[in-house]
């Protein structure tokens, strides 16, 4: 016991006092007892002494004077208990090993609440976790909190442990010490996220380290141990041995490290399994961004395609469809010579030529569907499967092979293939370039259906890559607003709407949203072709006054007068009170006045009483009014 537990044991008996009561002061025997104790401390010290004189008042005090006796007897007992603390170790001080954190010089108490989101369970610990990361990732370096972060890799929510796992990624090396310390290769999920975050991290610099592990890891830690056998062409032998033996994951993660290999050998022996598993070697394949593999890659294609299109119709199971969608997303970015040339035949394929795929009638319109797989970034478009793979292809990588394949191919057969080209172009050339050349094109009275919107779409791939790169030229607002609509095949293309999320753009084909894409505002020229054109656009059903309204304020567009009205009656959208009242209160604000909102709003009133506009069942002229007469107020 401590010397000092006297102290403690009074402290302890005088907070009690203070809640139960002053009246039951004289009943207390145990603080009778605890001041017994305390007087042989009291003849060593005056300070004890003090305290014991107190403490003899205070049980001597009546009832009405006890109050403040045991306020004054407390506060002394505290004050002298808190010039006994101590914090610190036996034993001399020794720096923190490298790379194990630094100690960040902030209190526990600031960081209790992010250990106690780490470490503890129930609701709420993933949003206190990842706005710690945001707001404070220095914090994450402290020798107190990496140890947390480690241990909730084996989190039992998952959403956590892969939030962890983020962060030490993000951390980088000096995480590496820590996430081997204690590593058991016996060990369950959260060891295997190690090996995933060391080799994230660290990749070829720990190959001896994933080789040690590797003999006594269990199933779940072997997988992705064994995926790290793919940094070098030493493993071949390894890796043959365990594409073999190995079952279920660990195999995958086998064949995955040998179709990352670079040897001609790994080569060699991939394009074997691939007779043997094809299955696994395809997952393989659409994860690995060899090049070696692009001619392989194509004969699968082609022959997937045999099956589907050559001969007898195929058993239309799930497994096709799989295997189709697989195929497809291993073939983007590829350009080897037998890839360029799948492409040449499924051009000619699809333009009429069926040398080699000869299905026809009933059985071919069947096998169309197949058509209907775009792999060009998920979306679900309906757009030719061989030029969707083109544009795909080179968006993901704009090599020169398959920039001039898009251009022959485009040249060949056109339609459909001016979207690839327009892609090409917008990511290897100058936007002024791009518009130079497509801008005559698309506004051709010649051109078919096809070709336009093969230029539309293209334009709105280009128009969401990435934020802050203007791929479109200004003059695109003016060309795309005055772009004749005129009926094709007696069909006016459904313009595909889009939306605006994330402050980045998405995918769009109609020719006003693509515009709103390019409009500069600080271009004087730019902004009154825009609006001048707007006021005389033809009706283009699909788009969103929302989107365009989104768009125009994210833009930094001021000059909000007439431009409601304009909008609505180009995209010929239905209305409702509440659109009204969200666009003039929450888009256009306080750029214009508010009887100038009034009058607008009168407008529409009258034109929708007059039926030149469609409202939703919900439209109420009442309420209408109702927002005249705020604004008028």
């Amino acid at each position: 016991m401590s010397s000092l537990q006297p102290l403690y044991d009074v402290k302890e008996r005088l907070e009690a006092a203070a809640m139960a009561g002053t009246s039951l002061i004289g009943e207390d025997f145990r603080l009778q007892r605890a001041a017994e104790n305390l007087k042989p401390l009291a003849a060593a010290s005056p300070v004890f002494a003090k305290i014991a004189a107190g403490l003899d008042k205070l049980l001597a005090a009546p009832a009405e004077g006890r109050a403040g006796l045991l306020l004054d007897t407390l506060a002394l007992v505290d004050a002298v208990a808190y010039t006994q603390g101590r914090a610190g170790l036996d034993g001399p001080l020794e720096p923190l090993p490298a790379g194990r954190g630094i100690c960040i010089p902030i209190s526990f108490s600031q960081l209790h609440p992010l250990l106690s989101a780490l470490t503890g369970t129930g609701g709420g610990r993933l949003e206190a976790v990842q706005s710690a990361w945001e707001n404070h990732p220095e914090f994450f370096t402290d020798f107190r909190v990496l140890p947390a972060v480690i241990a909730g890799l084996g989190d039992s929510y998952g959403e956590m442990a892969d939030l962890n796992a983020r962060i030490l990624h993000a951390l980088g090396p000096q995480a590496v010490p820590w996430l081997k310390d204690g590593f058991d290769p016996k060990g369950r999920r959260a060891m295997a996220r190690r090996v995933e975050v060391v080799d994230a991290i660290a990749g070829a610099g720990e190959e001896e380290w994933y080789l040690a592990q590797l003999p006594e890891a269990n199933k779940d830690v072997r997988a992705p141990l064994i995926y790290t056998l793919r940094y070098s062409e030493g493993n071949f032998s390894r890796l043959k041995e365990l594409c073999q033996k190995e079952k279920g994951e660990c195999q995958e993660q086998a064949v995955m490290a040998m179709v990352c290999l670079t040897g001609p050998e790994a080569a060699a022996y991939t394009r074997m399994l691939a007779k043997e598993k094809p299955g696994v070697v395809l997952r393989a394949l659409e994860k690995s961004d060899n090049p070696l593999h692009g001619d392989l890659i194509a004969e699968l294609m082609g022959g997937q395609l045999d099956k589907i299109f050559g001969g007898e119709a195929p058993n239309w199971s799930t497994t096709i469809w799989q295997e189709m969608e697989t195929l497809l997303r291993a073939s983007v970015g590829r350009d080897s010579p037998a890839m360029l040339e799948l492409h040449r035949e499924m051009a000619a394929w699809y333009a009429g030529d069926r040398s080699r795929w000869r299905a026809s009638g009933p059985a071919f319109q069947s096998r169309r569907k197949i058509l209907l797989l775009t792999p060009f970034l998920g979306k679900d478009c309906k757009w030719p499967l061989p030029a969707g793979l083109l544009s795909a292809s080179i968006w993901r990588s704009p090599s020169p092979e398959l920039k001039a394949l898009a251009e022959e191919l485009a040249e060949r057969y056109g339609g459909s293939y001016c979207q690839p080209l327009v892609i090409a172009a917008g990511l290897t050339e100058s936007p002024a370039a791009v518009w130079e050349r497509f801008a005559p094109l698309l506004a051709d009275s010649g051109a078919t259906r096809d070709q336009r919107l093969g230029i539309l779409s293209g334009l709105g791939c280009l128009t969401g890559r990435e934020r802050g790169r203007p791929f479109l030229d200004s003059r695109w607002a003016e060309t795309l607003t005055a772009l004749p609509l005129t009926p094709i095949g007696e069909e006016v293309p459904l313009w595909r709407a889009s939306g605006y999320r994330n402050n980045s753009w998405v995918y769009t084909a109609a020719p006003l949203e693509l515009a709103l894409c390019a409009l500069d505002p600080a271009d004087e020229d730019c902004a009154r072709a825009f609006r001048e054109n707007l006021d005389r656009i033809q009706r283009q059903p699909g788009v969103s006054v929302d989107y365009m309204m989104e768009s125009l304020r994210h833009r930094g567009w001021t000059d909000w007068r007439g431009m409601v009205p304009a909008l609505v009656l180009a995209a010929g959208e239905r209305l409702s009170p509440l659109d009204l009242e969200r666009w003039y209160r929450e888009y256009i604000g306080s750029c214009m006045t508010d009887q100038e909102k009034a009058a607008e709003l009168e407008w529409f009133v009258d034109e929708v009483r007059a039926k030149r506009l469609k409202v939703f069942v919900t439209w109420s002229e009442e309420r209408a009014r109702q927002m005249i007469e705020r604004f008028r107020a």
